[in-house]
């Protein structure tokens, strides 16, 4: 893989000389608002816009461009294309487009001010420009061409905004560590330490190269897509040891993109159902986008499914038509299992219409589904390095000869890897016994009607579990930032509050969860496991990554960190209204430094599943994981064609859906009896 030096120049020699005799360049600036002509209509080919960047701004400062309509099946000059993120509407700039005044966002105005060269013309295809927005049929023909277009392009520059502080050195960091890292030597040395599974890891992530190049711009600063994945792959097994999910987090997006490069046009990964639930975590300033984006990368036959990229359609109606062909074809109802919160920008959306909103944090699928997961190491990730890497430690200890340090940790990149290569999916969940659609009608207005059985009802629950606990680096980065003593020490106590609240919250709900299922240690569980054995399964989701003699231990030494929280909260009670900040802090410092042992990372990581969720008892007397939303008096229900039960909300004319749940007991059809299903509306 070749490298690039990390300068603007990288950006140059890509740039296009634009030399086209038939068109003028006209001087002046007429302010005149810049009208579309209309594309030639398809039966004459398919045709594009290109948009010239010119080196010189005009005499008003504005940043000058041509647009040219192009043939993307003949002559196509040499171009690139550009990757941003559109922002607001709100604040817009003018530039001047063919002589002629014409508006576009704040980001794009940065991002073409940056990339201008100094004595010659850029031509780069963008989206914003390119294609007509207020014209929704040429959209609508534009978007279906954007992977050839891509991939078409020479160059992809993926603008990430203006340069601050740390960009450059970040960047310039990332560059030095792919080039040490892909070097001979460094490789012959991972290779020798590691007798294979580490260097294994790495070349299967970071792989790219189905695609044209990519490159990142920040500022005045680029660097090449793919020696950015060399530097996050570094980073990646770095952090694997700890529990951290907002560590592995930020690197989500890259993970999913790198994946994306990576996947052949017939690869399983592609189907678009998977697609959908992988996305979830990035924005879309129309939310249509969010499929009609996808409709380029899919390898689901749409033409077979009646699906097509139509900006002329309403929101709504191109999320309930696409997702009802979707799960009517797959025969299940998998994709409502993507329902987590209500729409914020369309309020009256059906509630059984997953909202695909960015939102953080990405919550884990309760059923085993993978999601973006599919698209990063051995199509498995973030809970199986971390137990890996907790097991092993992956640090020395004192009394640890070198030759056993080094045997534990191949030991461990072997098991992965012995992973990898059965591939056996995640256990899926059939709470209604693997049954198919009956009943499924799309009514008029947007109304689902299903086939349903109704099995419990909400009881109890507790608070929803939101914090994670601190990361050490914020406070290195809070001293990092500050630029006198003064400002380090108030920084420094801004974080501790930060960090003692965080724990503090942490803990509460913790032990508000753990009272809550203690209050009933005298009562037999209805499957007559013991009540600890339902309880740590509930919490786990049914999580199977060890043993359940191992898990047993790690849970009850994860227990064992509420003890010191349980009394505190038995202080604070006795003490009524009285709020000690000591009494916090100490609970903070006693629950930080334990949560952070060897011993209690395996459980920490298989508790995800539990952020952002409620721990309820049912009426029945079931332990579940429902959805922020839940509240006592919500139904629980089996729907015909589901892996889930879902809680669902008595409401006028049907039922408002609240959310797939995990209730321990009837996850394997133990509930289930098709006789007594009969029709459900979820409006």
């Amino acid at each position: 893989m070749a490298y690039h030096t990390f300068s603007d120049t990288d950006l140059d020699e890509d740039a296009v000389e634009w030399n086209d005799p038939g068109f003028d360049v006209q001087e002046g600036y007429d302010f005149d608002p810049y009208v579309y002509e209309r594309l030639p209509p398809s039966n004459h080919g398919r045709f594009i816009r290109l948009v010239e960047v010119l080196p010189e701004l005009n005499e008003a400062g504005s940043v000058q461009c041509y647009i040219h309509e192009i043939s993307l099946d003949e002559n196509m000059p040499k171009y690139q294309t550009l990757s941003y993120n559109w922002g607001t509407i709100s604040d817009m700039y003018n530039i001047s487009c063919n002589g002629q005044r014409l508006k576009i966002t704040q980001t794009l105005h940065r991002a073409l001010l940056a990339l201008r060269l100094p004595d010659k013309s850029r031509l780069i295809w963008i989206d914003q420009l390119s294609i007509n927005q207020q014209d929704n049929i040429e959209k609508t023909q534009q978007v279906a061409m954007m992977r050839d277009i891509y991939q078409g392009s020479s160059l992809t520059i993926a603008w990430l905004g203006d340069a601050t502080d740390d960009t450059d050195i970040a960047l310039k960091a990332a560059h030095r560590i792919a080039v040490a890292v892909t070097s001979d030597t460094v490789q012959d040395a991972l290779q020798g330490r590691f007798t294979g599974p580490l260097s294994n890891q790495l070349r299967n992530l970071l792989e790219a190269g189905v695609s044209e190049r990519v490159l990142l711009r920040c500022g005045g600063a680029s660097l090449d897509f793919d020696e950015l994945m060399w530097a996050v792959g570094i980073a990646l097994v770095a952090i694997t040891e700890r529990s951290s999910a907002a560590s592995i987090g930020a690197l989500q997006h890259l993970m999913f993109l790198s994946g994306i490069r990576q996947a052949k046009r017939s690869d399983e990964r592609l189907r678009l159902p998977r697609l959908l639930e992988a996305v979830q975590m990035f924005g879309a300033t129309d939310p249509r986008d969010k499929f009609f984006a996808l409709f380029g990368l899919t390898r689901t036959d749409l033409s077979r499914l009646d699906l097509q990229t139509d900006y002329s359609a309403p929101t709504d109606f191109v999320y309930t038509r696409t997702l009802t062909k979707l799960m009517k074809d797959a025969g299940n109802l998998d994709l409502l299992e993507l329902v987590n919160k209500p729409w914020k920008s369309m309020p009256t959306m059906p509630s059984w219409v997953p909202s695909l909103e960015a939102k953080w944090p990405f919550l884990e699928s309760l059923s085993g589904s993978r999601g973006w997961t599919d698209f990063v190491i051995g199509g498995k990730m973030r809970r199986q390095l971390v137990v890996v890497a907790a097991k092993s430690s992956m640090a020395k200890k004192n009394d640890e000869s070198e030759e056993e340090w080094t045997a534990t940790i191949e030991q461990a990149y072997d098991e992965l890897s012995e992973d990898e290569e059965v591939d056996e999916p995640l256990p899926v969940l059939a709470v209604s016994q693997g049954s198919t659609l009956s009943t499924f009608v799309l009514e008029d207005n947007g109304a689902l009607r299903l086939s349903g059985q109704l099995v419990d009802k909400v009881h109890d629950t507790s608070s929803v579990l939101e914090a994670r606990l601190f990361d050490a680096g914020e406070y290195a980065m809070a001293i990092d930032e500050s630029g006198t003593v003064r400002s380090a020490l108030g920084s420094f106590g801004d974080v501790t509050k930060t960090i003692f609240r965080r724990v503090r919250d942490y803990a509460q709900a913790l032990t508000e969860r753990d009272q809550m299922v203690m209050m009933r240690k005298h009562i037999t569980y209805p499957t007559g496991e013991p009540l600890l054995t339902a309880y740590r399964k509930a919490l786990t989701a049914g999580s199977l990554v060890l043993e359940d003699e191992d898990a047993e231990k790690v849970f009850a030494k994860w227990r064992r960190l509420l003890m010191s929280a349980q009394m505190m909260a038995r202080v604070r009670k006795t003490l009524g209204n009285f709020r000690s900040s000591g009494v916090s802090t100490l609970a903070g410092l006693i629950i930080g430094n334990q949560t952070v042992t060897r011993e209690t990372r395996v459980f920490f990581a298989m508790t995800e599943a539990s952020y952002g969720r409620r721990l309820s008892w049912t009426s029945k007397g079931y332990l579940a994981l429902l959805p922020e939303a839940a509240i006592k008096g919500d139904l629980v229900v089996i729907l015909r064609g589901g892996r889930l039960p879902f809680v669902v909300r008595p409401i006028e004319h049907g039922h408002r859906l609240i959310g797939p749940a995990y209730v321990h007991g009837i996850m394997n059809g133990e509930a289930y009896d098709e006789e007594s299903c009969g029709d459900l509306r979820l409006v």
